[in-house]
């Protein structure tokens, strides 16, 4: 039985799959290899950081959440996807 294109799960799917593509290809992982070494710099930063700068712990911090949002948005459409793709499979085997 083909799949229903308008059914929430099958889109679900479809999105965290091309989430996937997309940081298989040159743009995606150049992406997260930036947001990658945004927060290693971020965690650098902060270990040589005044504790008595509230702004500059603050700008560390913004930093760190920025990159490390970046990152896990994208993983979550991965997993959310997956996940979806999974209850599509058992729905299909169930009948």
């Amino acid at each position: 039985m083909p799949l229903d294109q308008d059914e929430p799960n099958v889109r679900v799917a479809e999105f965290g799959r091309r989430v996937e593509l997309f940081l298989q290809d040159d743009i995606g992982s150049y992406l997260l290899s930036r947001a990658n070494e945004h927060s290693e710099q971020a965690i650098r930063e902060f270990k040589s950081a005044d504790p008595f700068n509230s702004a500059q712990i603050a700008a560390i911090q913004r930093k760190l959440l920025t990159a490390d949002n970046f990152i896990a948005w994208l993983q979550d459409a991965v997993d959310v996807g997956q996940s979806a793709l999974e209850q599509l499979k058992q729905e299909n085997s169930d009948g």
